[in-house]
């Protein structure tokens, strides 16, 4: 991340070194070692670093604190072959290792120094336009939000992965309820996939479907994952036609057309097992359960969710896991209004402490509503 930050401003290890005061001056050596995994940097000297350039040292903590300590023995390994091992991890929804062994195949580039310098920093953007990824589905948005924006300064000159760097920062605005600057960057990244392949420009349309849903346009958003669903046809992607079938199944939930919401939902899932993506299946099923539970079949409700739990408490779908407890405490409540369900409720505290950020869903405002809101009262 160091490293990373300094190349961006163009400045020398020399440079920063100057810069560093305070709390700590740190030396070139120092700076060198720290950069190069040599040397861990103690408290004052990680606020001095940090300040030097110009990063949040809360971001810093924040990024330490979900990667894996698990090592990787990448000895050997060309950038190509490490990539395709941090990728196969993130796919497979191992985001803490996937994060560790984007950060290996970055020392494997900067050692290499047969890469033309263009290509390195093709590399660069994507390996950040990944993390920004994974640091989003693992809910460390303040890191995912520094990801996509040096993302960003990597591919000025590779529009496809800047329109996929925007499309992180929609996501991330969303869920942080800056709608409005989420609609700005979604509509960038449309600009910027508009000579793309149908898969980038489905993805832009899609980031776009979600953002207008979050603002309540469902009808507008409906028509854009449509957009979206029509694009992953001709791109052959099943996984993106999980994703935009699903996703119209929600818009006609909310426009009142629980039927049809139905079997784009049951669509969804079957999709997602067609293609291998247990976290798609887990967010479907929980989805299709909230319709269930809309309709009083709370039997159906609660098996749904519990599905969903077991599909994604092994790869870390934070929000998803407290989307289907929650649902699940609904489905106790409505069943009996006296019940405490207390083992839940302590379990859907502790999560929230992870998905707060996502202050702009309804799960989200449900929860603080009834628990946090209910048990300050008492207090």
């Amino acid at each position: 991340m160091f490293r990373t930050a300094r190349e961006i401003q163009g400045l020398s290890q020399e440079q920063v070194a100057l810069r560093t005061d305070g709390l700590a001056e740190l030396s070139r050596t120092t700076i060198s070692d720290i950069e190069r995994g040599k040397s861990l940097p103690t408290l004052p000297v990680l606020v001095s670093l940090s300040k030097a350039l110009h990063i949040d040292p809360a971001e810093v903590l924040e990024q330490v604190s979900v990667e894996t300590t698990t090592p990787f023995d990448v000895e050997g390994l060309g950038v190509e072959t490490a990539l395709a091992k941090a990728e196969a991890l993130f796919w497979a929804g191992d985001y803490r290792a996937a994060l560790s062994m984007f950060g290996s195949t970055l020392e494997i580039l900067h050692r290499d120094e047969s890469l033309e310098d263009n290509k390195s920093r093709r590399i660069r953007a994507k390996i950040e336009v990944n993390r920004a990824t994974a640091l989003r589905q693992i809910s460390a948005l303040r890191a995912a939000t520094a990801s996509a924006r040096r993302a960003i300064e990597f591919s000025r000159e590779f529009p496809d992965y800047q329109a996929e760097a925007y499309m992180v920062l929609a996501s991330l605005d969303s869920h942080q309820g800056l709608l409005e600057l989420a609609e700005l960057h979604a509509e960038k990244s449309i600009s910027l996939a508009e000579n793309g392949n149908a898969k980038l420009r489905g993805k832009a349309w899609s980031q776009m479907a979600n953002v207008l849903f979050r603002m309540d346009r469902f009808e507008q958003a409906r028509h854009a994952f449509l957009e979206a669903r029509k694009l992953a046809l001709e791109a052959g992607d099943v996984r993106d036609q999980a994703s935009t079938e699903g996703n119209v199944g929600a818009c006609l939930a909310m426009l009142d057309q629980p039927e049809q919401a139905l079997r784009r939902f049951v669509a969804a899932i079957d999709l997602a097992r067609k293609c291998s993506d247990p976290a798609a299946e887990a967010f479907w099923l929980v989805a299709l359960g909230r319709l269930a539970f809309e309709r009083d079949s709370l039997d159906d409700a609660d098996r749904y969710a519990a599905l969903a739990l077991e599909i994604a408490r092994p790869s870390e779908r934070v929000l998803t896991v407290f989307c289907a407890e929650w649902l699940r405490h609904l489905v106790v409540k409505r069943r009996d209004p006296t019940a405490r369900d207390e083992k839940r409720t302590r379990q859907l505290t502790k999560l929230y402490s992870r998905v707060k950020e996502h202050r702009n869903l309804d799960v989200i405002r449900e929860f603080e509503e009834s628990i946090l809101n209910a048990r300050s009262t008492d207090e």
